[in-house]
C-alpha cells in the first residue's frame, strides 16, 4: 500500500488544495446536489484547511466549479461558525444566524448574500479531519426560498451521511488515480 502524500512539512495526509479539488469529480458533485432537497438547503459546500495558511478554502460547492465559491472564497480559521466546527471537531446546528454571534459576515459579504440558517459537520478524508461540510439556507436574488426555513436534527444526520458519501467518492477517485 502506498503511503499518503507528504506535505512540505512531512505530515502524512496533507493534500494540496488542487489535489483535493481534482478528486471532486462529477459523481461527487451530483451526489451532493441530490442531498440539497433532502435538507431544504440552498447550497452545500466542503471547506478544507489550507495547509499553507490559517484558513479554510471552499473546495467544493453545489453551484459547481464555475460558480463564485469554489477555490475563490476563504474563511479565516480564527473566526466564523465553519472554522469553529473545524477547530472543535463538533457539528453545528443553527437556529438562526441572526442570533449567533459566531457567524462571520465575510463570506456573505464577498458573495452578496444573506445566510439565514446553517448547519455544519466535520469533514474527514482518508480517516483524517481535513475540513467541514456546511449547508446553508440563503436569502438573495439568486436562490429560491426553501419550502421550509430552518434546519433540524434530522437534517444534521442527513448532512453527516452526505459528508461520508462525498469523502468515499473522493477516496474512490484517489484510489482510481493510484491504480490508473
Amino acid at each position: 500500500m502506498t503511503p499518503p502524500p507528504q506535505s512540505p512539512a512531512g505530515e502524512p495526509g496533507q493534500y494540496a488544495i488542487a489535489e483535493l479539488h481534482a478528486l471532486c469529480h462529477h459523481e461527487v458533485r451530483s451526489l451532493l446536489a441530490e442531498f440539497l432537497p433532502l435538507i431544504e438547503a440552498s447550497e452545500i459546500a466542503i471547506w478544507v484547511k489550507d495547509p499553507q495558511a490559517d484558513q479554510l478554502v471552499a473546495l467544493l460547492d453545489t453551484l459547481g466549479p464555475n460558480g463564485p465559491v469554489e477555490l475563490k472564497i476563504t474563511q479565516p480559521l480564527a473566526t466564523g461558525i465553519v472554522s469553529k466546527v473545524y477547530r472543535e471537531q463538533t457539528a453545528f446546528l443553527d437556529e438562526g444566524l441572526w442570533r449567533s454571534k459566531a457567524q462571520s459576515p465575510l463570506v456573505d459579504k464577498a458573495l452578496g448574500q444573506s445566510t439565514q440558517y446553517q448547519l455544519c459537520v466535520p469533514f474527514y478524508f482518508t480517516g483524517q479531519l481535513i475540513g467541514v461540510m456546511s449547508a446553508v439556507q440563503l436569502s438573495d436574488s439568486f436562490h429560491q426560498a426553501p419550502a421550509r426555513w430552518g434546519f433540524n436534527k434530522k437534517d444534521l444526520a442527513i448532512l453527516k451521511v452526505a459528508a461520508q458519501a462525498a469523502a468515499l467518492g473522493m477516496e474512490r477517485a484517489l484510489l482510481a488515480q493510484k491504480l490508473g
